[in-house]
């Protein structure tokens, strides 16, 4: 029987008052198409019917959501509104409601299905991000700020929340340095969740590298450089490294150099990027010379003459391209990637 018969069988059960066989026919037509909108308003009015509130609010729930996937948010507002009015408790309902709302153009409505949500579960994150989103909308920075706080100490690992919350930062110290109002906690702040977002997600590393060379180029170097660090990717996750400026990231040890104390210690500056990027990123060897340190630099080979005349106090060492090992062993404190050096 197809799913057209089953349902036009249970409704005519359904008006005869045959209610044990239009419930079984309805479960039937979802048992084949979980999203079928009209068995789902049939069976939320047969539960309301019969009093059985919490079934009905559930199919009402259930044919929300498919509105909500078919792209008709009206409809989903109105019938989620519906379920939530049956079943006022239900925080997950009225997330949905708000996402429904925050779909259908309703930042108002929205606004106030997320601050219910959050009121019935403090520890559902997304409604909090949500939240945020529509505050930094409508220019209620602080109010976002905080909502984006909680968002990410309830849930650490979302990194589209931490990447949001990164692009609102940096906004908020750009207008702050116009008034001279940016401290180190500032900035402190929004370089510890972009690099965060950029850890958790491959895809964020590279917009996150992307924001870090444009502040560079404007001058911004303590946010610029300490960005820039995004540009490195864990080649033990499947498909890292794709990107254009990614740059491995090598095991330990030995460990990174991170502004230590170097004097008297020896320094591997591994290479990274294409020949104009070694020459470039070259100018700085001689910082770590000049702070005491013994240096080795991993050259590409076509370089090597250019930057052992360049560099006479550095021991140049040209890695081999198919293995990528040194021709001789060499033994060191610390390792850093050439382009990190702008840092310090």
């Amino acid at each position: 029987m197809t799913e057209t018969n089953t349902l036009a069988q249970a409704r005519a059960a359904h008006q005869a008052g045959q209610l044990r066989d239009a419930e079984a026919g309805y479960r039937a037509v979802l048992t084949a198409k979980p999203d079928h909108s009209e068995a789902l308003k049939l069976l939320s009015g047969l539960y309301r019917d019969q009093g059985r509130h919490e079934e009905a609010a559930m199919s009402l729930f259930n044919l929300g959501l498919a509105h909500f996937g078919a792209g008709h948010y009206a409809e989903a507002v109105t019938v989620l509104a519906e379920a939530v009015e049956m079943k006022p408790d239900w925080a997950v309902a009225y997330y949905n409601l708000g996402v429904a709302r925050q779909k259908a153009g309703d930042l108002s409505g929205a606004l106030e299905s997320f601050a219910r949500t959050v009121a019935l579960d403090p520890n559902l994150s997304q409604a909090y991000a949500n939240l945020a989103v529509i505050e930094d909308e409508r220019g209620q920075t602080e109010a976002a700020v905080e909502d984006y706080r909680v968002a990410i100490k309830i849930n650490p690992a979302d990194a589209w929340t931490a990447y949001r919350f990164g692009i609102l930062l940096l906004r908020q110290i750009r207008r702050k340095r116009l008034r001279e109002e940016v401290d180190q906690a500032d900035i402190d702040e929004v370089v510890q969740v972009l690099t965060r977002a950029a850890a958790l997600d491959d895809s964020i590393s590279g917009k996150v590298y992307s924001i870090g060379l444009d502040l560079i180029a404007k001058g911004e170097l303590a946010i610029g450089w300490a960005l820039f660090e995004a540009r490195f990717f864990d080649d033990t996750r499947p498909g890292a490294g794709g990107r254009s400026g990614a740059v491995r990231r090598y095991p330990e040890p030995p460990v990174y150099w991170n502004d230590q104390d170097i004097r008297g210690k020896t320094v591997l500056v591994r290479r990274e990027g294409g020949v104009g990027d070694q020459v470039l990123f070259g100018a700085m060897l001689t910082g770590l010379v000049d702070r005491g340190a013994s240096v080795v630099l991993d050259s590409r080979p076509r370089l090597e003459r250019i930057f052992k005349r360049s560099f006479p106090q550095i021991n140049v060492i040209s890695r081999d391209d198919r293995t990528g090992k040194f021709p001789i062993e060499i033994e060191t404190d610390y390792q850093v990637a050439l382009g990190s050096l702008g840092r310090y």
